[in-house]
Parts: structure tokens; C-alpha cells; sequence
């Protein structure tokens, strides 16, 4: 699903003004200070199931079951850290963008394989997690930095990207491409 011009301008001001709200301007961003500054416990998990990844529950009325917050953020414990990372950061995507004010939220992600459709919602939180873990001046210096120093020792500028803001060489490859940085 694509995104029109005016929505991903409006999801990449929420995603640098919450940076900047808490102050978390520090690459790579530290994902897990962050939730836990808006009050979200983070746990690692096993699901049930093999298509689950991860959770967000929300409800300001009532501490959820079995924990001692208000605000749940749960991955999978089979996740590698980069794959984590962003799911988290997909999951406060859902919250920024999609939570009713006054209302409990809830939605889970599943694995690529179990996804039956693309909903808007989904695009959203994936742009966002994008924006959040690599913003666009921070991805620019970056990519300058790897050009202007000629680092042989990584395979792509895909790579490059990806260690300094640690997510998956796919996401910096989309990421860059959403940028129009040459690669």
C-alpha cells in the first residue's frame, strides 16, 4: 500500500517531533528508552502461535493482567535484535497514529507469511518505525560520511545503513530508496 505525499510528510513530523519531545537524538536511536519515556513496559516473549512477532496493548483505565503498566509493548524472543528493533518501533507506530484518544488499543503484527492483506494502518506504522529509526537528515549525513570515506569494508551502502542504525539491510534499502539517495 502506498502512501500519499501528504500523509508520509505528516507520520515523518509526528516521528521527529516525538525524537525530539524526548530528546532522543542520539544514533542509533535507542528504541527501548524512548517507550519506556512514554511509560510502556517492553517484554520479550514466545507466542503461542508461529505467526505472531509482537503486541501492543494500551489502556490508560486499567493496568494490564499481569503487569505493572498501563502500556504493553511485547516482541517475540526469536526476533533478531535489528528485526526487534523495528517491530517495536512498528508497534509505537500504531500507537502515534492510530491510538483513540480515550479509548484501550490494541493490534498485533504477524509474520510476513501470515499477513492476508495490506491495510493502510499496517503502511503507516511501517513508515513510521522507518522514520523513527532512521531519520532523513541522520540517513543523509550517513550515506555522505560512507561516499566521502570510501569504507571498503562494507559490502553496500545497504550494509552501511544498516549497522550505523542497526535495522535489517532491507529496511535501510527501502529507506534510502523512499529518500531518493543513490546507492
Amino acid at each position: 500500500m502506498s502512501l500519499t505525499i501528504n500523509r508520509r510528510n505528516e507520520i515523518e513530523n509526528i516521528a521527529n517531533t516525538l525524537l525530539l519531545s524526548v530528546n532522543a537524538l542520539q544514533i542509533p536511536i535507542s528504541i527501548e528508552s524512548l517507550i519506556k519515556s512514554l511509560g510502556f513496559e517492553l517484554k520479550v516473549m514466545n507466542f503461542p502461535d508461529d505467526t505472531t512477532t509482537s503486541m501492543i496493548i494500551v489502556n490508560d483505565d486499567a493496568k494490564i493482567e499481569n503487569t505493572n503498566t498501563h502500556r504493553l509493548i511485547a516482541t517475540c524472543g526469536k526476533l533478531s535484535p535489528e528485526r526487534s528493533r523495528f517491530i517495536i518501533a512498528h508497534e509505537l507506530g500504531h500507537f502515534m497514529l492510530h491510538k483513540p484518544e480515550n479509548e484501550p488499543l490494541f493490534a498485533h503484527r504477524d509474520t510476513e507469511k501470515s499477513r492476508s492483506n495490506n491495510k493502510p494502518e499496517e503502511a503507516e506504522a511501517e513508515f513510521f518505525a522507518r522514520v523513527l529509526l532512521m531519520p532523513s537528515i541522520a540517513v543523509e549525513q550517513a550515506i555522505e560520511y560512507f561516499k566521502s570515506n570510501n569504507l571498503k569494508s562494507f559490502d553496500s551502502i545497504f550494509d552501511f545503513t544498516s549497522a550505523i542504525f542497526e535495522v535489517t539491510p532491507s529496511k535501510a534499502s527501502i529507506r534510502l530508496t523512499e529518500l531518493n539517495l543513490p546507492s
